[in-house]
Protein backbone atom coordinates (compact mmCIF):
# COMPACT_ATOMS: atom_id res chain seq x y z
CA UNK A 1 0.00 0.00 0.00
CA UNK A 2 1.30 3.43 -0.96
CA UNK A 3 2.55 5.50 1.97
CA UNK A 4 0.23 8.35 2.94
CA UNK A 5 0.71 11.27 5.28
CA UNK A 6 -0.40 10.64 8.86
CA UNK A 7 -2.25 13.72 10.04
CA UNK A 8 -3.95 16.93 8.98
CA UNK A 9 -5.00 19.91 11.05
CA UNK A 10 -8.10 21.25 9.33
CA UNK A 11 -8.54 24.56 11.17
CA UNK A 12 -9.68 26.92 12.27
CA UNK A 13 -8.15 30.12 10.99
CA UNK A 14 -6.80 32.42 13.75
CA UNK A 15 -6.58 29.66 16.37
CA UNK A 16 -2.78 29.46 16.83
CA UNK A 17 -2.30 26.90 14.05
CA UNK A 18 1.21 28.23 13.33
CA UNK A 19 2.23 27.66 16.96
CA UNK A 20 0.62 24.22 16.96
CA UNK A 21 2.46 23.17 13.83
CA UNK A 22 5.79 24.47 15.12
CA UNK A 23 5.36 22.43 18.31
CA UNK A 24 4.40 19.37 16.29
CA UNK A 25 7.42 19.56 14.02
CA UNK A 26 9.75 19.99 16.98
CA UNK A 27 8.80 16.53 18.23
CA UNK A 28 11.67 14.12 17.42
CA UNK A 29 9.31 11.62 15.80
CA UNK A 30 7.73 14.09 13.39
CA UNK A 31 9.12 14.91 9.97
CA UNK A 32 8.30 18.53 9.02
CA UNK A 33 6.60 19.31 5.73
CA UNK A 34 8.19 21.81 3.37
CA UNK A 35 5.47 24.23 4.42
CA UNK A 36 2.75 24.24 7.07
CA UNK A 37 -0.17 24.88 4.69
CA UNK A 38 -0.06 22.84 1.50
CA UNK A 39 -3.70 23.53 0.50
CA UNK A 40 -3.90 20.40 -1.61
CA UNK A 41 -7.50 19.48 -0.84
CA UNK A 42 -8.88 23.00 -1.31
CA UNK A 43 -6.85 24.69 -4.08
CA UNK A 44 -4.40 22.27 -5.69
CA UNK A 45 -6.16 18.91 -5.82
CA UNK A 46 -5.88 18.69 -9.60
CA UNK A 47 -2.09 18.66 -9.28
CA UNK A 48 -2.36 15.10 -7.98
CA UNK A 49 -1.03 12.98 -5.15
CA UNK A 50 2.54 12.93 -6.39
CA UNK A 51 2.63 16.74 -6.20
CA UNK A 52 1.11 16.62 -2.71
CA UNK A 53 3.61 14.06 -1.46
CA UNK A 54 6.51 16.13 -2.76
CA UNK A 55 6.03 18.37 0.31
CA UNK A 56 6.71 15.52 2.72
CA UNK A 57 9.53 13.18 3.61
CA UNK A 58 7.58 9.93 3.73
CA UNK A 59 10.02 8.05 5.94
CA UNK A 60 9.55 6.21 9.23
CA UNK A 61 8.56 9.36 11.08
CA UNK A 62 5.03 10.67 11.02
CA UNK A 63 4.25 13.68 8.86
CA UNK A 64 1.38 15.96 8.01
CA UNK A 65 0.21 19.52 7.55
CA UNK A 66 -2.23 22.13 8.82
CA UNK A 67 -4.38 23.98 6.29
CA UNK A 68 -7.07 25.95 8.15
CA UNK A 69 -9.25 26.34 5.07
CA UNK A 70 -10.00 22.59 4.98
CA UNK A 71 -12.64 22.87 7.73
CA UNK A 72 -14.43 25.63 5.83
CA UNK A 73 -14.29 24.36 2.24
CA UNK A 74 -17.22 21.94 1.70
CA UNK A 75 -15.48 19.52 -0.69
CA UNK A 76 -12.43 18.92 1.51
CA UNK A 77 -13.80 16.17 3.83
CA UNK A 78 -14.78 13.91 0.93
CA UNK A 79 -11.44 14.40 -0.80
CA UNK A 80 -9.52 13.75 2.41
CA UNK A 81 -11.59 10.63 3.13
CA UNK A 82 -10.94 9.34 -0.38
CA UNK A 83 -7.24 9.97 0.15
CA UNK A 84 -7.01 8.22 3.53
CA UNK A 85 -10.12 7.31 5.58
CA UNK A 86 -7.91 6.39 8.56
CA UNK A 87 -5.97 9.64 8.67
CA UNK A 88 -5.78 11.42 12.04
CA UNK A 89 -7.47 14.80 11.93
CA UNK A 90 -7.77 17.58 14.44
CA UNK A 91 -9.23 21.05 14.71
CA UNK A 92 -8.85 23.85 17.26
CA UNK A 93 -12.00 25.89 17.78
CA UNK A 94 -11.87 29.46 19.02
CA UNK A 95 -14.72 31.60 20.31
CA UNK A 96 -16.26 32.59 16.95
CA UNK A 97 -16.53 36.30 17.72
CA UNK A 98 -12.88 36.47 18.83
CA UNK A 99 -11.89 34.54 15.71
CA UNK A 100 -13.85 36.93 13.48
CA UNK A 101 -12.30 40.00 15.13
CA UNK A 102 -8.80 38.60 14.68
CA UNK A 103 -9.46 37.81 11.02
CA UNK A 104 -10.87 41.30 10.50
CA UNK A 105 -7.77 42.87 12.04
CA UNK A 106 -5.56 40.77 9.76
CA UNK A 107 -7.49 41.71 6.61
CA UNK A 108 -7.56 45.38 7.61
CA UNK A 109 -3.85 45.44 8.37
CA UNK A 110 -3.09 43.93 4.98
CA UNK A 111 -5.08 46.71 3.32
CA UNK A 112 -7.58 44.22 1.91
CA UNK A 113 -10.59 46.00 3.40
CA UNK A 114 -11.58 49.32 4.89
CA UNK A 115 -15.03 48.14 5.93
CA UNK A 116 -16.01 48.50 9.57
CA UNK A 117 -16.13 45.26 11.54
CA UNK A 118 -19.94 45.35 11.48
CA UNK A 119 -19.97 45.79 7.69
CA UNK A 120 -17.40 43.04 7.16
CA UNK A 121 -19.30 40.70 9.48
CA UNK A 122 -22.71 41.06 7.86
CA UNK A 123 -21.32 41.15 4.34
CA UNK A 124 -19.36 38.04 5.27
CA UNK A 125 -16.16 39.46 3.85
CA UNK A 126 -13.90 36.47 3.06
CA UNK A 127 -16.08 34.21 5.18
CA UNK A 128 -15.52 36.24 8.34
CA UNK A 129 -18.99 35.38 9.71
CA UNK A 130 -19.59 31.93 8.24
CA UNK A 131 -16.22 30.61 9.36
CA UNK A 132 -17.59 30.75 12.91
CA UNK A 133 -20.55 28.48 12.10
CA UNK A 134 -18.60 25.46 13.26
CA UNK A 135 -21.48 23.01 13.54
CA UNK A 136 -22.16 22.65 9.84
CA UNK A 137 -18.44 22.39 9.16
CA UNK A 138 -17.94 19.69 11.79
CA UNK A 139 -20.93 17.73 10.51
CA UNK A 140 -19.06 17.12 7.29
CA UNK A 141 -16.31 15.29 9.21
CA UNK A 142 -18.54 12.85 11.13
CA UNK A 143 -17.45 9.84 9.08
CA UNK A 144 -13.81 10.04 10.20
CA UNK A 145 -12.81 7.65 13.01
CA UNK A 146 -9.86 9.72 14.20
CA UNK A 147 -11.11 13.29 14.45
CA UNK A 148 -10.34 15.27 17.60
CA UNK A 149 -11.70 18.66 18.63
CA UNK A 150 -9.51 21.00 20.68
CA UNK A 151 -10.39 24.33 22.26
CA UNK A 152 -8.34 27.49 21.89
CA UNK A 153 -8.95 28.54 25.49
CA UNK A 154 -7.48 25.22 26.65
CA UNK A 155 -4.36 26.02 24.66
CA UNK A 156 -4.09 29.41 26.33
CA UNK A 157 -4.69 28.05 29.85
CA UNK A 158 -2.36 25.07 29.68
CA UNK A 159 -0.28 24.83 26.50
CA UNK A 160 1.73 21.84 27.73
CA UNK A 161 -1.38 19.75 28.43
CA UNK A 162 -2.85 20.86 25.11
CA UNK A 163 0.14 19.90 22.99
CA UNK A 164 0.69 16.59 24.77
CA UNK A 165 -2.96 15.66 24.26
CA UNK A 166 -2.42 16.35 20.58
CA UNK A 167 0.79 14.29 20.60
CA UNK A 168 -1.15 11.40 22.14
CA UNK A 169 -3.88 11.69 19.49
CA UNK A 170 -1.19 11.34 16.83
CA UNK A 171 0.45 8.37 18.54
CA UNK A 172 3.45 10.35 19.77
CA UNK A 173 5.21 10.24 23.13
CA UNK A 174 5.11 13.09 25.65
CA UNK A 175 7.53 15.86 24.84
CA UNK A 176 8.26 19.45 25.79
CA UNK A 177 8.84 21.37 22.55
CA UNK A 178 11.20 24.37 22.62
CA UNK A 179 8.42 26.64 21.36
CA UNK A 180 5.99 25.64 24.09
CA UNK A 181 5.88 29.04 25.82
CA UNK A 182 6.82 31.14 22.83
CA UNK A 183 4.51 33.23 20.67
CA UNK A 184 5.36 32.17 17.15
CA UNK A 185 3.56 35.00 15.40
CA UNK A 186 2.87 37.80 17.86
CA UNK A 187 -0.07 40.00 16.92
CA UNK A 188 1.33 43.30 15.69
CA UNK A 189 -0.94 45.38 13.51
CA UNK A 190 0.45 48.58 12.03
CA UNK A 191 -2.98 49.62 10.78
CA UNK A 192 -5.13 48.29 13.61
CA UNK A 193 -8.84 48.89 13.08
CA UNK A 194 -11.26 49.86 15.82
CA UNK A 195 -13.79 47.20 16.81
CA UNK A 196 -16.39 48.66 19.15
CA UNK A 197 -18.13 46.94 22.10
CA UNK A 198 -21.59 47.12 20.49
CA UNK A 199 -20.20 45.34 17.42
CA UNK A 200 -18.82 42.57 19.64
CA UNK A 201 -22.20 42.25 21.38
CA UNK A 202 -24.01 41.95 18.04
CA UNK A 203 -21.65 39.21 16.85
CA UNK A 204 -21.98 37.36 20.18
CA UNK A 205 -25.76 37.46 19.87
CA UNK A 206 -25.65 36.15 16.31
CA UNK A 207 -23.52 33.16 17.25
CA UNK A 208 -25.45 32.52 20.48
CA UNK A 209 -28.68 32.06 18.55
CA UNK A 210 -26.96 29.76 16.07
CA UNK A 211 -25.59 27.42 18.74
CA UNK A 212 -28.81 27.31 20.74
CA UNK A 213 -30.50 25.92 17.63
CA UNK A 214 -27.64 23.46 17.02
CA UNK A 215 -27.24 22.31 20.62
CA UNK A 216 -28.57 18.75 20.15
CA UNK A 217 -26.36 17.94 17.20
CA UNK A 218 -22.84 16.54 16.98
CA UNK A 219 -21.12 19.45 18.66
CA UNK A 220 -23.17 20.50 21.67
CA UNK A 221 -23.56 23.97 23.08
CA UNK A 222 -22.03 22.93 26.40
CA UNK A 223 -18.67 22.60 24.66
CA UNK A 224 -18.78 26.35 24.15
CA UNK A 225 -19.05 27.49 27.76
CA UNK A 226 -16.05 29.77 27.68
CA UNK A 227 -14.46 31.73 30.46
CA UNK A 228 -16.03 34.86 29.02
CA UNK A 229 -19.57 33.48 29.57
CA UNK A 230 -20.58 35.82 26.81
CA UNK A 231 -22.98 33.88 24.69
CA UNK A 232 -24.65 31.02 26.46
CA UNK A 233 -27.28 31.42 29.17
CA UNK A 234 -26.76 29.87 32.58
CA UNK A 235 -29.84 27.67 32.16
CA UNK A 236 -28.35 26.18 29.00
CA UNK A 237 -25.54 24.52 30.94
CA UNK A 238 -25.78 20.75 31.42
Amino acid sequence: MKRKIDFIGVGVQKSATTWVYKCLTEHPDVSPAKRKEVHYFDFYYKKGEEWYHSFFDLNDKICGEISPYYIFKPQCPELIFEYNPDIKLFVTLRHPTDRAVEQYQMEFNRGDTRLSFREAFYQDFRGIRKRGLYQEQLDRYKKFKHFKIFMYYELKENPEAFINTLYKHLGLSKFTPPSLFQTVMPVSYINRANVYPDEITEADKYYSEYYKVQKNKLFKCKEFIFKENRWIDEEEKD
